[in-house]
């Protein structure tokens, strides 16, 4: 047997799964978002788009997110008048610091929901009469003045947000 060949099928075996390890830890951020690196389990950079090697067993890319704005949108029913009423609460939210977003703030978009939700049932539950489309407009301008600050705690940015109603037919 020819030495020639066992060092042939030994190279048949070990390239293809050396191009697999490194293939595997390639990375590509695409446009528009940005990603936390974690180094030994603690947070070691940011990066945004492009391509990037990791180091096996050493890095990881923990979380990624989109550097767009997204759109969330809850609907809220209420009775006004006797009368339900369907709220569509509207709030279009950026993460600006993926950091702080990641770490501190795991959860947060659906705590902030939540407390958006309640703030609007509290307001309208019951209301006599039907709210008018401009105390729904100054309602979303009190809550986007108070929560700013709740938001930015949590590495986030709320662009707008907007209430919308209709009756609900029986």
């Amino acid at each position: 047997m020819c030495p020639m060949s066992d060092l042939v099928r030994a190279l048949l075996v070990l390239v293809p799964l050396f191009l697999l390890f490194i293939g595997l830890n390639i990375k590509i951020i695409k446009q528009d978002h940005q990603a936390v690196v974690e180094r030994i389990g603690g947070f070691y950079k940011v990066i945004g788009p492009g391509v990037y090697a990791t180091i096996p067993f050493i890095e990881r890319i923990a979380f990624t997110s989109s550097m767009i704005p997204q759109n969330r949108v809850v609907m809220i029913e209420v009775t006004a008048d006797a009368q339900p009423v369907r709220i569509t609460l509207t709030w279009q939210v950026m993460v600006t610091d993926i950091r702080q977003f990641y770490y501190e703030a795991e959860g947060s978009m659906a705590e902030l929901e939540s407390s958006m939700v309640k703030m609007v049932h509290d307001r309208l539950h019951d209301a006599r009469p039907v709210p008018l489309d401009n105390t729904l407009q100054v309602l979303a301008e009190k809550m986007l003045a108070s929560m700013s600050e709740r938001f930015q705690e949590d590495g986030l940015t709320c662009m707008s947000i907007t209430l919308e109603k209709s009756i609900i037919q029986k």
